[in-house]
This record gives structure tokens, C-alpha cells and sequence, in this order.
């Protein structure tokens, strides 16, 4: 007990009140002892919660003729919530599964407190059986980009999204959205979105189901998939478990082979939900994952945030031989390169599933004949002999600031850009002269620290023994005092993440994209915008703009 009451009065709270355990390592010593007591303590939890349900099995309270079965089925949903705290995603929807039919079976849930209730309980269902699903063994992978029958079922794929509308367009007009980035968080633009998808006015058909399905990951009835997809295109989507297959109000899972075999005659309480965003980009289509939180085993593929839009419409589009997307992730910047000014594209990720990611997408946009190579691996590394020099080189590279591995928010290797943020930065940049022609340009994307200096720490990072002379210009977003920033989700974290911050020199942050070319005079440039990844029509001036700072 004493114990118990001095870890309730430690500095930054009780450890018991953090809500989710983050998986990854944390170096900084006093938010790793943080939650390993907090994660102690719900162990404890769980295991006090375990002899109860025992205890109550041993009594009999678990069978259906007990009239205390609601009451053992409500311990079970209290464990299964404290296994959902620790990212234990398979035992809270084992859990559930047995927790939730005993408690729709056995108690009242009248009037709107009840409804809510009821609710609330079958949305806990899915999204567990959801965050499960993405951690089963192959998910989205075994796509090869020159199969000719994954090739025609994914274009079937696109052509059925097209013909009913699912465009950018089409779909910020429908769902009052200002930019398609919002659909990142489903809640934030979920329920004013998914009230106007669902009213389906002046729309195509079919085009607000797609929209809830692929942008929102709203369920769907099997059977209306089939009839808006078709059995073909259903049934490879299943194999992929890019969609997957659930039943009845606590979301039973369904193998995607016995899905399969459901597809001619589903039942009604049989639905699907999209383990993947399909993102309309221009007149491409780009799969990323749905969710980005990293655990053992799951490393996401992000998903179009605003630093991916900003690169998509702030590279110089140059009509080009040859492009290198490093950090590819989805592939959406090689091939945006592809469909406007290139004429190859190669990409590299350290993540083996971003590479599955790229394959879908570069399958579904019909550009498989224009792909050099997909390579797994650290960088330039990753290319075989062969490969580069390259005409112009797309990064968006891990970028997060991350002393100590302190911020949980940073934590996914598509976000975590070491102590300062440019780890990866620095590292693209030292290969820049063995892997760019002479005459080539490079683009990056960050969120940056300490702008107004960004571009002599890039000259820096360029610097070889054989010397470049590069032309650089940073475009910076309206600076932000670094302590605004925050990565973090808990009291501990918040506080560490900000001392750590100033040890490494971390003032500002700001929202940059790079630009480096060869072959022109050496120039180092600093432009600062209000806004950067909001203002598309600036952003597709900044190639203009970056050769007028520097001569040939």
C-alpha cells in the first residue's frame, strides 16, 4: 500500500492513468522507468482481473443460465480494455469475442445511454478485429507488378473508381472537406464527412459507399462490395487482405478463403472493412496503410499527410530520364513523377511492406513498364551496381525530431529522423554527388528544425572530398517555437521531449522543402513562406523560383 501511494504522488502522475504503452525503445531514463512501472501495474491489473474470472468460472457465473453471465462478461471487457492499453491486440479481441455476445445477450440496453452503449461496444469489436487484422502474416503482400492477372484485376479496380467519380474533386465537393488530408484521422472529419458521403447527394453512384469504405474505413455489407467491385476485383482484395471479412455485432474475423467462398451468397450480419486508404492523386490512385501507430511486428506505411502533398506539388516537374524515390513509403512521388515528367522511376524504403505498397500502386496505375526497380534497403545501399546516376532524386525522409527516443508520436520509422530530425536527411544528402548526374536536382521534404540555418547544414551534409558546388534553396513555413511542438502522449513524455529539445539545439520547427541542383553557381537561400504545404499554386512556382536565386 505505502508503495502503491508513492508511486500515485510521482512527479508527472500516476503511471497507471497513461493510456497506451508505446512499444518502442526510449533511451531518455526517466520515461522508460516511467512505463515500465506503468506497465507493471496493469500487468498486475490484468492478472487480479484473471483470478477474479477464474474464480467466477469456478462458481459457474460464465454460463448462459447464470444470472451473474453479464456480470463475467463485463470482467472479461475489462481485461480485454487493459490489454488494448498494453497494444496486446490479439488477446483484447479473443477477449472480446467471448465478452461481447454474453453482454448483448444479457442486458438491457434501452433508450439513447443504452443505444450509445451498444454502440460504442461494437465499434470496440471492430477496430480491434481491425488493428488485428493488420498484424496477420501477409498482409498485403505477394502483388507482382508484371502478373498479368494482378495487373487486370487492379485495373479493373481503377477503372470501377473512376467511372463513379472517386476523385478529389468529387469528393471535396460531397463531403465539404477543404483537403483530402483531413481523411488522415477518421474521426477529425469522420462524422460531418460520413453524415454527407451517406446522403449520397448529387453524387455517382457508388461513389459515397467507396469514399466511407476506402477514405473513412467505415464497414460495408460484403455483398454491396461485390455489387459496386465486382466478384473478381472482391475476391483479389480478400486474397490480399487489403479488405477483410467480418461477422455479427463482436466483428468475428473471417479468413479471407472463407470469405471467399461467402461472396455469391453473404449473408446480411456478414460486413468488410478496408485495412488500406486508397488516396485520389491527380489522376492516380495510391494505397497507404489505415492505421500509422507502430507495435511489435507492424510498421506502418504512412499515410498522405501535408508534407506529402507539399512534395507532390512543390518538386520541379521537368521533363527528366530517370528518378530515385528514397523513402518511398506508398510510392506517391515517383509515381507522381511517372505520370507527369519522367521516364523511369527506381524506389528504395527500409520498410519490406512500404514495398508491397508500391507494388499495389504501381500495378494500379497500370505503370509497371516505367519501374527500373524496387529495392529494399538503407538508402543508396539498397541500389544495385548498376543503378544511377539519376536525373533528380524525391525524398521525404523520417524527419521528426527525436532525442532519446522520448516522443511515442515520433516513434514509426517512416517519422523518426533521430536527436535533431535530419539523421536520414544528412545521410541523402552525403550521397548526393555518387548518385545524382551532374546537371540533376534533388528534392526534400521535412518539417524542419532551425530553418533560417537549414541551408548551410545542407551544404554541409553535401560536402565531399571532391567538392560539389550546389545551388540550395530552403523554403520554410512561418517558424514555430520548438516548445509548441509536441510528439508525445503523456505528462512524462511532454516534459522530457521539451529538456531534450534545447540539448540538442532545437529552437524552431518549421514545414521545408529542399531544393538542391547541380551545375550552377553555388548559392545558399533562404525563403520564408506563411504557409508552404496549404498553398498549392505557390508551391508548383518553386522550381521558377529556385533557379532565379542561382545561375548556370
Amino acid at each position: 500500500v505505502a508503495i502503491r501511494t508513492a508511486i500515485r504522488s510521482l512527479e508527472f502522475g500516476d503511471p497507471a492513468d497513461i493510456q497506451a504503452i508505446p512499444q518502442t525503445p526510449c533511451a531518455d531514463p526517466v520515461v522508460a522507468g516511467y512505463y515500465r512501472i506503468a506497465r507493471a501495474l496493469i500487468e498486475l491489473e490484468v492478472a487480479r482481473k484473471e483470478w477474479e474470472v477464474r474464480m467466477a468460472q469456478a462458481a459457474g457465473f460464465d454460463q448462459p443460465s447464470s444470472p451473474e453471465v453479464g456480470a463475467f462478461a463485463s470482467r472479461l471487457l475489462e481485461i480485454a480494455l487493459l490489454h488494448i492499453r498494453l497494444f496486446q491486440h490479439a488477446e483484447a479481441y479473443s477477449l472480446l469475442q467471448r465478452a461481447v455476445p454474453a453482454m448483448l445477450a444479457t442486458q438491457q440496453f434501452a433508450g439513447s445511454e443504452g443505444a450509445t452503449a451498444k454502440q460504442w461496444m461494437q465499434n470496440l469489436c471492430r477496430n480491434t478485429a481491425m488493428s488485428q487484422m493488420l498484424r496477420e502474416p501477409g498482409h498485403m503482400s505477394g502483388v507482382e507488378i508484371l502478373d498479368d492477372k494482378h495487373m487486370e484485376k487492379l485495373q479493373t479496380l481503377r477503372e470501377l473508381l473512376r467511372d463513379c467519380g472517386y476523385c478529389a474533386k468529387e469528393i471535396l465537393e460531397l463531403t465539404k472537406v477543404q483537403t483530402l488530408e483531413m481523411f488522415a484521422d477518421d474521426d477529425i472529419c469522420g462524422q460531418v464527412a460520413d453524415t454527407l458521403l451517406a446522403s449520397g447527394k448529387q453524387s455517382k453512384p457508388g461513389l459515397p459507399e467507396l469514399a466511407r469504405f476506402f477514405l473513412l474505413s467505415r464497414p460495408l455489407a460484403l455483398k454491396q462490395l461485390v455489387e459496386l467491385l465486382g466478384m473478381p476485383c472482391t475476391e483479389f482484395l480478400l486474397q490480399l487482405q487489403a479488405v477483410t471479412a467480418i461477422r455479427g455485432p463482436s466483428s468475428v474475423l473471417i479468413e479471407g478463403d472463407k470469405a471467399v467462398e461467402l461472396l455469391k451468397n453473404a449473408a446480411d450480419d456478414v460486413y468488410c472493412f478496408a485495412n488500406i486508404k486508397i488516396w485520389p492523386v491527380e489522376d492516380l490512385l495510391i494505397a497507404t496503410d489505415r492505421q500509422t501507430w507502430p507495435s511489435q511486428g507492424f510498421e506502418p506505411v504512412m499515410y498522405l499527410s501535408d508534407d506529402s502533398w507539399g512534395l507532390i506539388y512543390g518538386a520541379p516537374r521537368v521533363d527528366v530520364e530517370s528518378v530515385l524515390d528514397l523513402c518511398t513509403g506508398s510510392g506517391v512521388q515517383g509515381l507522381v513523377a511517372l505520370q507527369n515528367y519522367a521516364k523511369t522511376a527506381t524506389f528504395v524504403d527500409l520498410n519490406p511492406r512500404a514495398l508491397d505498397f508500391v507494388r499495389f500502386n504501381v500495378a494500379l496505375n497500370g505503370l509497371s513498364h516505367k519501374v527500373s526497380g524496387i529495392y529494399q534497403g538503407n538508402l543508396y545501399e539498397a541500389l544495385p551496381p548498376e543503378s544511377g546516376p539519376f536525373d533528380a532524386i524525391l525524398a521525404n525522409p523520417p524527419f521528426l525530431p527525436n532525442p532519446r527516443g522520448i516522443g511515442s508520436q515520433c516513434s514509426a520509422k517512416f517519422g523518426d529522423g533521430g536527436d535533431f530530425g535530419e539523421d536520414v536527411l544528412e545521410a541523402i544528402m552525403r550521397g548526393v554527388e555518387q548518385n545524382l548526374k551532374p546537371s540533376g536536382h534533388l528534392s526534400a521534404v521535412t518539417y524542419a528544425p532551425n530553418t533560417p540555418e537549414m541551408a548551410e547544414r545542407i551544404a554541409r551534409y553535401l560536402k565531399s572530398p571532391a567538392g560539389l558546388s550546389p545551388a540550395i534553396t530552403v523554403f520554410s513555413s512561418k517558424l514555430k517555437p520548438a516548445k509548441e511542438f509536441q510528439p508525445v502522449s503523456s505528462a512524462v513524455e511532454a516534459v522530457r521531449y521539451q529538456e531534450a529539445l534545447v540539448e540538442v539545439g532545437v529552437k524552431t520547427m518549421a514545414e521545408a522543402i529542399t531544393i538542391v541542383s547541380l551545375g550552377r553557381e553555388e548559392t545558399q537561400n533562404f525563403v520564408l513562406k506563411e504557409r508552404l504545404f496549404q498553398d498549392e499554386e505557390y508551391l508548383r512556382t518553386l522550381w521558377k523560383e529556385h533557379l532565379s536565386r542561382s545561375k548556370s
